[in-house]
């Protein structure tokens, strides 16, 4: 269930109020802005800066992020837009500038890691005692790669920005895939290693949902996955393999092959189920996706959610989270009794075609074409 967290950055304004009197206005010009130095000075101004970070989120509840996602990922179809320039482009990860909604998550998310490392830069000066530093550069890191994350799975190479923006940052060039993971599962490792607990963010913030160690050690297992994808299915990425160096080379980072790469998965998976006292998994799985207040608070409190945004049903954001689901499903906290967007992102030919030659899928021929039209799937006999 996702949620987005309104906490806006520390905005400071500069407030000119002007007198009439018999000697005339009033030329004094009063200035207001914080310097540099006085925006991390203090342990709140800290907190103030990183919770700054949580308004960046804004741009996964934007439609278009979900939707490019899906094409770049070959995960999911997106039903009506397929053959539009921008999710033709968004499919082989080519994105150009003709593509404008393409070019504003580019921006968008350039932001959010500009902001992570304006912080990060703040922190080098601050007179802050260090472990309370420490804590806040982990969780400012964990966004840093949240941020690379999504770029990387939706432009491929990316230029590296680990300090704040100057003009020779202009001409930076892309690093190579490998090399953005290896930049992410550093800072995730770091951020693993050093962000608060679960009950250390919730004594010390007022709502549930910030992002603590074990999310960044959740994450970490979700990166994993992806290189495991990278390196068991090359040619349905976007690799152009006449090319010398696309192929998916991880061994900086220890892993040989997509066996490497689950295992590692596995692990951090692991250690969230096991060394996470506050961390508890859902009974029944049906309730991470019910969102009753009335009659299930305790949805609210789940101890499976580890990055949950806020909102209200006024923000105009409720529609989005419902595009891969049917008619809104009881205990839904939607205004509408029909959901115009059911079935917009559907699960790709694809990923159907992997999973049934895995699974023992039954092959027939459709309009010239041997494709598998079945699969019995091993998910039903799970618990």
């Amino acid at each position: 269930k996702i949620h987005i967290l309104m906490n806006k950055r520390y905005t400071y304004i500069t407030v000119i109020v002007l007198l009439l009197s018999s000697c005339g206005f009033l030329d004094d010009s009063p200035t207001t802005s914080l310097t540099d130095a006085a925006a991390y000075s203090t342990e709140q101004t800290l907190e103030a800066n990183v919770t700054g970070l949580y308004s960046d989120l804004n741009v996964f509840v934007t439609g278009s992020f979900f939707n490019y996602l899906n094409a770049a990922s070959r995960f999911t179809e997106f039903t009506g837009k397929r053959l539009t320039e921008d999710f033709t482009q968004t499919h082989d990860l080519t994105l150009y500038s003709t593509t404008t909604a393409g070019r504003s998550l580019y921006t968008y998310f350039y932001e959010g890691i500009g902001h992570c490392n304006n912080l990060l830069h703040g922190l080098e000066s601050s007179p802050v005692d260090g472990d309370f530093k420490l804590r806040i550069e982990a969780e400012t890191r964990f966004f840093r790669a949240f941020n690379y994350f999504c770029l990387t799975r939706l432009f491929g190479d990316l230029p590296i920005m680990d300090r704040p923006e100057s003009l020779e940052d202009t001409f930076i060039g892309r690093s190579q895939y490998s090399e953005v993971y290896e930049y992410i599962v550093s800072d995730l490792k770091f951020a693993s290693e050093n962000m608060r607990t679960a009950l250390q963010q919730e004594s010390l913030n007022p709502f549930m949902g910030r992002a603590n160690k074990s999310t960044a050690m959740a994450m970490l297992a979700k990166v994993y996955s992806y290189i495991a994808c990278l390196m068991e299915y090359p040619e349905a990425h976007f690799y152009d393999t006449s090319k010398p160096g696309r192929l998916p080379d991880f061994s900086g980072l220890g892993i040989y092959n997509a066996r490497d790469a689950w295992t590692l998965c596995l692990q951090c998976a692991e250690k969230v189920l096991t060394e996470d006292d506050a961390f508890k998994l859902e009974d029944n799985f049906n309730h991470l996706f019910r969102w009753d207040n009335a009659d299930h608070p305790e949805d609210y409190l789940s101890r499976e959610r580890m990055l949950v945004m806020q909102t209200t049903p006024n923000s105009q954001t409720s529609s989005i989270p419902t595009w891969t689901l049917w008619v809104n499903p009881l205990g839904t906290e939607s205004a509408n009794i029909q959901n115009s967007n059911a079935g917009r992102i559907r699960s790709s030919r694809w990923v159907f075609q992997k999973w049934a030659a895995k699974y023992c899928g039954t092959l027939d021929t459709v309009d010239g074409a041997e494709i598998y039209v079945d699969c019995p799937d091993p998910r039903f006999n799970a618990t």
